[in-house]
């Protein structure tokens, strides 16, 4: 992921919106079992866990809600038409409010595939995320930056760190927990370590 030499910087913060489909062949109570256990191995937090589905008779299907990664922020609105029919068709509603800082795919689309392994993505949102580049010349630090994540990248796999001058700051399980640990922001780069 990262050059030896790094030529250009790129911030790419966008919230996300997005629409997957998919189809189920088998019996509405095996969707239902499947669904469960497909958040269940999330991690993933039911809005409603007294009645996790629910019919919705106003749109004629049924529906369950789950918050999908805390972290994140992402809601995940699952439903499917409430008549008998084979294959059933899904669709999955990704939402999250704030502006995605790790891929979809690894939280999302991945597990999804295991499971349902024809799902397709329908439409995003926001196909034209707004992205600012700066040249590296520009950012003198960068460079110390990416060598710093060079050197210490199999220490730190996986976290969140903030860097300064080629100096880490702080590292966290969160982006939101590593923010937190930090006074300001300002001329820090904030990235999660692969």
């Amino acid at each position: 992921m990262f050059a030896e030499q790094a030529s250009d910087y790129t911030i790419n913060r966008i919230p996300y919106r997005a629409r997957y489909k998919v189809k189920f062949d088998g019996s509405q109570s095996e969707l239902e079992a499947t669904l469960l256990k497909f958040l269940k191995d999330l991690e993933a937090i039911l809005l409603d866990q007294d009645e996790p589905i629910r019919e919705n008779p106003i749109e004629n299907r049924y529906e369950l809600t789950a918050i999908l990664n805390e972290d994140l922020e992402f809601s995940l609105l699952v439903y499917w038409p409430n008549d008998e029919q084979s294959p059933i068709d899904i669709t999955f509603d990704l939402d999250s409010p704030d502006p995605v800082e790790l891929p979809i795919d690894d939280v999302f689309l991945n597990p999804a595939k295991d499971v349902f392994p024809e799902i397709q993505l329908i439409y995003n949102f926001l196909t034209r995320p707004k992205i600012t580049t700066q040249k590296a010349k520009n950012r003198p630090d960068l460079r110390k930056n990416y060598e710093w994540i060079k050197n210490h990248r199999h220490e730190y796999r996986g976290r969140w760190v903030a860097l300064q001058h080629g100096e880490l700051l702080a590292d966290a399980a969160s982006s939101r927990e590593l923010v937190q640990q930090l006074n300001s922001t300002a001329q820090t780069l904030l990235t999660v370590v692969y």
